[in-house]
């Protein structure tokens, strides 16, 4: 299948596989699980069957003494919630490593029938939309981690570029697409624009008119649902502001932060604390395209460029089996923001994209702001040019592509 592509989870999901009985493989809905599954798993089950899903329901423990086995697959579990106390009682009797692997379009801490039945007795992975670097069929970069562990960012300035100036031009058109088509498979192949717009309709429909409902049960119309979600699009890396979303959705301001919840459940966005001294959270969605379609507008703008650094930098710190690593966004009071950070156990790592590198020096500011709040701390001041230079010993000046 020309659309095929190696997905950088099998390598943690062949080791985790060998030490649970119960593996999970959550992400957006048609972010790649099924194709994954199907590739990585013995046999495949999917409870959006009715038949599968009525099996489930009738009678648990038969279903699964049924289909038990190594690496089968039951997908769209969350569908089930019946199913995990059954689960739960299999695998305390049967030990066996690598037995079932459940995957859902919803986070299954989100609901409390299937939390409670699988605290600790499962371990969960995720998938998230295609990199850059997977649809090229390119290995996992590791260009940001490197930053946070060399000795100095010196030793970046002193490298020769790593790109050849036709693989430059090459990965900026890549790049460029890519803040259009997104990563989620079944859309960012799609050529036709109004073949993608309608499958993004569609799929948006299906995860807001009913994922999230699992979630959150809610009488609010899906227009309402999608309203919040067009002004969430707008605010994409800026303080959220709940007098703003009350007065732009007519929803209360406690079911917004329960919709909130919801939306970050079913894989829809992601919520990031903002340290520095202001409090709050700032948002990102999960898929550029879908931010886009929600927008209606395309925009260009530094929060664009914010959000394709969050979409490619996590995969770096995420796809690393024991590599705990927490995001945030960093804003002081007196206006210095750095619009994504990352935490780990060996360092920390600001990321601020600016348009142009001519605006670097602007940018050393906030970059300056952010070293003295974190000990070894580093920032990337990331461009879409080629220039590489040190601005200061923990300040780098570098090109987008090298660091994606």
């Amino acid at each position: 299948m020309a659309h095929l592509r190696k997905r950088y989870l099998e390598g943690v999901f062949e080791t985790v596989s060998r030490f649970s009985s119960l593996v999970g493989v959550l992400g957006h809905r048609q972010v790649g699980k099924t194709t994954l599954l199907e590739q990585i798993c013995k046999t495949y089950h999917t409870l959006d069957d009715a038949s599968e899903l009525e099996s489930a329901q009738a009678n648990a423990k038969k279903y699964l003494n049924k289909r038990q086995g190594h690496l089968v697959a039951i997908d769209e579990c969350q569908l089930a919630p019946e199913l995990f106390p059954a689960l739960k009682e299999h695998v305390r009797i049967n030990k066996q490593r690598g037995q079932f692997i459940l995957s859902g379009s919803v986070r299954f801490t989100s609901r409390k029938a299937i939390r409670e039945s699988l605290t600790g007795r499962v371990i969960n992975l995720e998938l998230y939309p295609l990199t850059m670097q997977e649809i090229e069929h390119k290995p996992l970069s590791s260009a940001c981690r490197k930053a946070m562990n060399v000795s100095s960012l010196e030793f970046f300035s002193n490298e020769k570029p790593t790109l050849k100036n036709n693989e430059f031009t090459y990965w900026t058109k890549v790049m460029n697409n890519y803040k259009i088509l997104g990563g989620l498979p079944g859309i960012c192949f799609v050529n036709d624009e109004k073949l993608r717009d309608l499958r993004l309709r569609d799929q948006v429909h299906t995860v807001l008119d009913r994922d999230l409902r699992l979630v959150q049960k809610t009488n609010l119309p899906l227009s309402q649902i999608e309203q919040l979600c067009r002004r969430l699009s707008e605010l994409q890396g800026k303080p959220l502001d709940y007098t703003d979303l009350q007065k732009n959705t007519g929803i209360s301001a406690p079911t917004l932060k329960k919709l909130l919840f919801a939306l970050e459940a079913v894989f829809l966005i992601r919520l990031f604390p903002i340290e520095g001294g202001r409090k709050g959270h700032i948002v990102f969605f999960e898929d550029i395209a879908e931010a886009n379609w929600f927008r209606g507008v395309r925009s260009d703008d530094t929060s664009l460029l914010a959000h394709l650094c969050f979409t490619q930098i996590r995969a770096q710190f995420g796809y690393i089996l024991g590599e705990k690593s927490e995001i945030f966004h960093f804003r002081t009071r007196g206006g210095a923001v750095v619009p994504l950070g990352i935490r780990t156990r060996t360092g920390v790592l600001g990321v601020l994209p600016i348009r142009d590198a001519q605006d670097a020096q602007s940018a050393l500011g906030s970059a300056g702001s952010f070293i003295r709040a974190y000990e070894n701390s580093r920032v990337l001041v990331l461009h879409p040019g080629k220039e590489m230079r040190l601005l200061h010993p923990r300040i780098l000046l570098a090109p987008l592509v090298e660091f994606l």
